[in-house]
């Protein structure tokens, strides 16, 4: 068995949408595009519990405080299609994976009627600066034994969580240029990021902002104007606790939603805590985080007397009162943070914005729709039990990936960097994207899913490399790009 299947193969074991995927021998990533559209018009088609309207208002506010108004009618067009790209994080602009996943979202919009070359993303920031896409700065791939990891935030916070980061400063870029970008007889990985500096990260749109996730706004959209030769898509990444958190204070305030009900009503609350989930966990676990002064994330449970509980990293008790005031003051504040579960249930289950996410995702979404749907019906909510229960949770557009970049004797998965090295086409991107058979895709982005799902046990020596050289070998029409 060559690399890449032996490869494959663990991978599959471990992860049931991955097997899934990898047994559609003789379908494209076009067949995959057309269904993930629809899975989306048969969303659309329900009606929904909530109006998404204030949704597209928030949309469009968020992105003119940071992008301009006319970007800001652009995506909020966009998100009317009726879904967000949940597949990363902050991460989105330094992963491969997660970036190409991006792009693959953008030809999903396509297929709905998107006339206009831009790609709503609703990125998480409860990772870890440290997470496996390293959104503690610019990451690359473009090497053959190994990830190169090209950090812009140091390592000392790197266990702080994205959305709790301050801005990047002016003197980390002049440490990463000082340790990464030589002066004398540059190379031209040297030279790309040198102009990535210069271009993206150290404009003044991007120094002034106040937070990292104002920064992340800001530079996938400056980044986007220079990925290809001619004219690609405009990545809008918006910070999806930022982005929803009026939604979420609206809806404590008013307390009749199904989501305010499941936050204040004792009664939901404590069946909340008597519905196990397939994996043995309870709704009540993911609703709420908050993180200490280091910006460590803790994670809370909402009790039925109204308290979230949780250990902080030292495993000393946290409680904090979920009074409506309280929940309300410690949002604005920030020293709440709206868990997962509570965006998902703000956009998907109660506004019908369907989420396009990675395998991960596809597991644990429809598991909570099935608690949900159990918790509605257990406390008189019918109606809301069988809207939420007609939802199709398994959007998937994160895993597969069709473009290689080319180095002597290797492959790697694009990843910006890539890109902006390679000066691809975007027509050629798109090309490969559609043409590319849906099990190659899974093996072409094998490296990343094997980086995810096995464990420093489970890596054999030369690993990366073996994948890098026969990728090489085998996909040879899917490189895009050259170094």
């Amino acid at each position: 068995m060559n690399t890449l299947d032996q490869m494959s193969l663990f991978c599959a074991e471990r992860n049931g949408t991955f097997s899934r995927w990898m047994k559609r021998e003789g379908d494209t990533l076009d067949d995959l595009i057309r269904e993930q559209a629809e899975k989306i018009r048969r969303n659309r088609e329900i009606a929904p519990l909530l109006s998404p309207e204030d949704f597209f208002d928030r949309v469009r506010e968020h992105v003119a405080e940071r992008l301009g108004e006319a970007d800001a009618r652009r995506a909020e067009q966009a998100a009317r299609l009726g879904a967000v790209c949940t597949a990363d994080h902050h991460g989105g602009l330094y992963c491969a994976q997660t970036f190409q996943g991006n792009l693959l979202f953008g030809e999903i919009l396509k297929e709905l009627g998107n006339r206009d070359d831009i790609i709503p993303i609703m990125p998480g920031g409860q990772v870890e600066l440290d997470s496996s896409t390293f959104a503690r700065g610019i990451c690359t791939y473009s090497d053959r034994e190994k990830k190169g990891r090209l950090p812009i935030f140091p390592e000392k916070p790197c266990a702080r969580i994205a959305c709790c980061t301050p801005a990047i400063t002016p003197e980390q870029l002049a440490r990463f240029r000082n340790r990464f970008v030589r002066t004398k007889q540059p190379g031209k990985l040297e030279e790309t990021l040198d102009d990535l500096l210069r271009s993206v990260y150290e404009t003044e749109e991007v120094l002034g902002s106040r937070r990292f996730e104002d920064q992340t706004t800001r530079i996938g959209a400056a980044l986007s104007r220079k990925l290809f030769r001619d004219r690609g898509p405009l990545l809008v990444y918006m910070e999806m606790e930022t982005l929803t958190l009026p939604l979420l204070i609206r809806e404590i305030r008013e307390g009749t939603s199904p989501l305010a009900r499941m936050l204040l009503d004792p009664g939901v609350r404590r069946r909340m805590n008597e519905i196990p989930l397939p994996d043995g966990s309870f709704l009540s676990q993911f609703l709420f985080r908050t993180a200490d002064a280091h910006g460590h994330k803790i994670l809370l449970t909402l009790t039925g007397d109204g308290r979230l509980t949780g250990k902080d990293w030292h495993g000393d008790a946290v409680a904090l009162d979920a009074d409506p005031e309280a929940l309300i003051d410690m949002l604005q504040t920030g020293k709440l943070i709206p868990g997962i579960l509570t965006i998902a249930m703000m956009t998907f289950f109660e506004r019908g914005i369907t989420w396009l996410g990675g395998v991960f995702q596809t597991q644990y979404l429809p598991g909570w729709q099935q608690g949900l749907t159990a918790l509605m019906k257990m406390t008189g909510q019918e109606d809301a039990a069988e809207t939420i229960a007609r939802f199709d949770c398994t959007g998937y557009v994160c895993g597969p990936m069709s473009a290689l970049f080319q180095g002597n004797g290797f492959a790697t998965c694009a990843g910006p960097v890539e890109f902006l090295m390679g000066r691809a086409d975007y027509p050629s991107f798109v090309r490969a994207l559609r043409s590319t058979g849906i099990p190659d895709a899974h093996r072409i982005g094998i490296t990343e899913m094997f980086d995810d799902l096995a464990g420093r046990d489970d890596r054999w020596d030369g690993w990366y490399r073996s994948a890098t050289e026969a990728l090489d070998q085998r996909y040879p029409e899917n490189v895009i790009a050259h170094g």
